[in-house]
């Protein structure tokens, strides 16, 4: 969090493969107004719901539960776009390249939007091509994290 700021003012934040909820929630902490959060196992969602009801944050989520490429694309087209997204599949996952496109095309994130990935090994350069300008990959242990933005956003400023 602190890479990316520290404190927010406002905003919307969609948190792929949410788990227990806690980097959404942690977002709502910083100041982000509301969240949308994806899961699709069952036990990781009692858990998230469990945790978002603890912080008294019910009034600033929604939980989507199922798939992620089915909820991204059920989320085309909605309204306000999102200003930051946190995406952290199963590191084996072969959703990255899938969700980064949909993400990209969908007309779900702000002009400023930043994507943040964690991954195993860092994102592929092929996997990031030309929609996604790489901001920041950072390492963490085991984990990789891409910062990203929409290389036609970028080049639109």
């Amino acid at each position: 969090m602190s890479v990316l700021g520290g404190r927010f003012d406002g905003g919307r934040v969609l948190d792929l493969c949410a788990g227990t909820g806690a980097v959404a929630l942690e977002f709502l902490s910083r100041g982000v107004a509301s969240a949308v959060m994806v899961e699709r196992d069952g036990r990781a969602l009692a858990c998230l719901r469990e945790n978002v009801a603890s912080a008294k944050m019910e009034h600033r989520t929604h939980v989507e539960e199922g798939d992620v490429l089915a909820v991204l694309k059920r989320l085309q087209g909605t309204e306000p776009a999102f200003d930051w997204v946190f995406f952290d599949p199963p590191y084996d996952s072969d959703i990255y390249g899938p969700a980064l496109a949909l993400l990209a095309g969908a007309g779900l994130l702000t002009d400023e939007a930043e994507v943040i990935v964690e991954s195993g090994q860092g994102l592929d350069d092929a996997i990031v091509g030309d929609r996604w300008e790489r901001l920041e990959q950072r390492r963490y242990g085991a984990a990789r994290f891409d910062r990203l933005r929409s290389a036609d956003k970028a080049n639109a400023r």
